[in-house]
C-alpha cells in the first residue's frame, strides 16, 4: 500500500471532496422543499438545564463542526448566506477563512490551480456581500460582539421572549428593526410560513399569533445557538422549534428571526435526564 506522506492534507482533501458531493446532492433534494430552507441550528454553548429542572439540552461535545463554529463565531445568518455560493466557492472560502489554508493547498484539494482558487475566493466574497441585504462588508452580516459583551444580545433575546409570552406588542415592536425579516422552516413536515415575512408590523403580528397558540406544556429555554443567544421551544420534553436571531450592530434590535421547526433539523438537541 502506498504510504501517505502528508496525512492532514490527505484527510482534508477527501473531506472536501465528500462535502462537495453532499452539497450537490442536498441541493437537488432541496428543490422539493416546501417554503424557505434554513441550515441546521447547532447548540454551541455549555450544556444548560431545560425547564429549570433536572434535564439537559446538549450537543455532542466532540462534534468538530461545533467547535469550529464556536471558535469563529459564524452566525446563523452567515451560514445562510453561504448557501448563495457554489460548492467550489464555498469550499475555497471556508478553507481560506476558517482554516487559513494556503491557495496552493486548496488547489490540490479541489483539483484546481492557485490562481483559480484566488478567483473563486474573490468571487465568493463578492457574492456574499451582494447576497446580504445589509450590503457593506461581511462584518455587517456577522457583526462583532457589542462592546458591552454578549450580555447585550442575551438581554435582547430575553426581552423578546418575554414580550411574546405576555403578548406585549408595543415592547416587541421596540425590539425589531423596521426592515426585519422572519424565515420559518418546516421542510414540509410541520406547519411553517411558506414565504419570508417582511416588515416590522407583519413580523410582529406573525410572531404574536404563534405565541398566542402556546399550550400549558409549552416551555421556552434560552440557549446559545451558532454562537449567539436564542431559545428552544419545548412541548413537554420534546423540542418543537428553535429560534435564533441576527442583530443590528448595537445588539439591541433584531433584524432577522430564524424559526426552525422541521423535526429532521432538531436532531442535534438532546433532552437527557441527569
Amino acid at each position: 500500500m502506498k504510504s501517505i506522506r502528508k496525512p492532514r492534507a490527505y484527510l482534508c482533501k477527501i473531506t472536501v471532496n465528500r462535502c462537495l458531493d453532499l452539497l450537490r446532492s442536498s441541493r437537488k433534494r432541496r428543490e422539493a422543499y416546501v417554503g424557505p430552507w434554513l441550515p441546521e441550528p447547532l447548540l454551541t454553548g455549555n450544556a444548560a438545564s431545560v425547564g429549570g429542572m433536572d434535564r439537559t439540552a446538549a450537543l455532542r461535545e466532540e462534534d468538530p463542526e461545533t467547535a469550529l463554529l464556536h471558535k469563529d463565531q459564524l452566525s446563523f445568518a452567515f451560514l445562510l448566506l453561504l448557501e448563495s455560493l457554489s460548492g467550489r466557492e464555498r469550499a475555497v472560502f471556508v478553507l481560506r477563512e476558517a482554516l487559513g489554508t494556503g491557495y496552493e493547498a486548496i488547489a490540490d484539494m479541489i483539483g484546481s490551480s492557485p490562481v483559480s482558487c484566488r478567483q473563486l475566493y474573490s468571487r465568493a466574497k463578492r457574492k456574499l456581500n451582494a447576497a446580504s441585504r445589509f450590503k457593506g462588508n461581511l462584518e455587517t452580516v456577522n457583526p462583532p460582539v457589542p462592546a458591552a459583551g454578549r450580555e447585550v444580545y442575551a438581554r435582547t433575546v430575553e426581552r423578546f421572549a418575554q414580550a411574546l409570552a405576555h403578548g406585549r406588542a408595543e415592547e416587541l415592536l421596540q425590539l425589531l428593526t423596521s426592515d426585519v425579516v422572519t424565515l420559518s422552516y418546516g421542510g414540509g413536515k410541520v406547519f411553517a410560513a411558506l414565504h419570508p415575512i417582511t416588515g416590522i408590523e407583519r413580523v410582529s403580528a406573525f410572531l404574536l399569533g404563534i405565541a398566542s397558540r402556546r399550550t400549558a406544556d409549552t416551555a421556552v429555554h434560552p440557549a446559545e445557538i451558532n454562537g449567539l443567544p436564542g431559545f428552544i421551544v419545548l412541548i413537554g420534553d420534546h423540542p418543537s422549534s428553535v429560534l435564533c436571531f441576527d442583530f443590528d450592530p448595537s445588539g439591541t434590535h433584531i433584524r432577522q428571526v430564524f424559526i426552525t421547526r422541521n423535526p429532521e433539523k432538531l436532531g442535534n438537541i438532546r433532552i437527557q435526564n441527569k
